[in-house]
């Protein structure tokens, strides 16, 4: 069991594992910025929010060039997979990553079976014309505001508090760091999808702000922008949205998808002969230290 464990702690850092995770992580941002670049939008100024409520007309944010402002989210990005690649933990946040999109969603499907509670269905989808490069902005927008609101702020005043609490209170405040935040973080999602997303979004919130506490807040913030940005990679073929809009979307489809589909390939393929790599490696070494 011990050298299992050492064989997929092994996994999570090997160099090929975490190559076809980085190809599958950039694929939203290429596929983002190639949009952008195409339609012109780059170019444009956008609003860019900075207090805002789902529900509640009143917001405030500023106007400024989306180069700016998307240049800043990229790089955010970027820095945050390098970081975690050199730290040799991008694969262990990665699986991370997995576990808080697929538990908290089957748990919230359980509680919602029983409830008889059903996502409130939006139509924002079929209303997209001329405004496509901004739904695209905001897949990335929303990530980082959540991210720095709901875990990042927090993190940060928890970190500031450190050295006037004892070791005891110190654990308390970690706890409360994943539990509050993640509590307002469900009450956040309820205006736009109804109670249905409380079960899923308070437990992810849950993950997300242990993530931080244990691999830094760049691990959160990549997870979320990839979960929310993904979705651009398809838009190219998605019903309701203008292929007008999506020019260079619509024309790589097909080459977005398909090194998507082969980095997913070689991921899976790569864990089992990875994982007994390391484990006849681990035998070996502790043969020859026996000896």
């Amino acid at each position: 069991m011990n050298n299992l464990k050492k064989a997929l702690k092994g996994l999570s850092e090997n160099f090929i594992f975490q190559g076809f995770l980085v190809i599958i992580f950039f694929l939203p941002l290429i596929a983002t910025l190639g949009q952008y670049f195409n339609s012109g939008f780059i170019n444009k100024t956008n609003k860019f929010l900075i207090l805002f409520w789902p529900g509640v007309k009143v917001n405030y944010g500023i106007t400024v060039p989306v180069w700016v402002t998307m240049g800043l989210m990229a790089l955010s990005y970027t820095i945050g997979i390098i970081y975690l690649c050199r730290k040799k933990v991008f694969g262990k946040v990665a699986i991370w990553g997995i576990i808080s999109m697929a538990l908290p969603h089957l748990l919230g499907n359980i509680v919602n079976h029983f409830t008889g509670w059903r996502e409130l269905q939006s139509t924002d989808i079929m209303h997209l014309t001329g405004l496509v490069d901004r739904m695209i902005f905001s897949l990335w927008q929303n990530p980082l505001w959540e991210e720095v609101v709901f875990r990042g702020i927090p993190l940060v005043i928890l970190i500031l508090m450190k050295k006037n609490l004892s070791e005891r209170a110190f654990n308390l405040g970690k706890w409360i760091y994943i539990i509050i935040p993640s509590i307002i973080f469900a009450a956040y999602h309820v205006p736009n999808h109804g109670p249905s997303r409380i079960v899923d979004t308070v437990l992810s919130g849950g993950i997300f702000a242990w993530l931080a506490l244990e691999y830094s807040f760049f691990a959160p913030l990549v997870l979320h922008y990839i979960v929310d940005a993904m979705m651009v990679v398809n838009m190219g073929q998605m019903k309701g949205i203008p292929t007008s809009e999506v020019i260079w979307l619509s024309q790589n489809h097909s080459t977005l998808n398909t090194v998507f589909s082969i980095s997913i390939l070689g991921l899976i393929v790569s864990i089992p002969i990875i994982t007994i790599a390391n484990i006849v490696k681990n035998s070996r070494k502790q043969k020859d230290c026996a000896i």
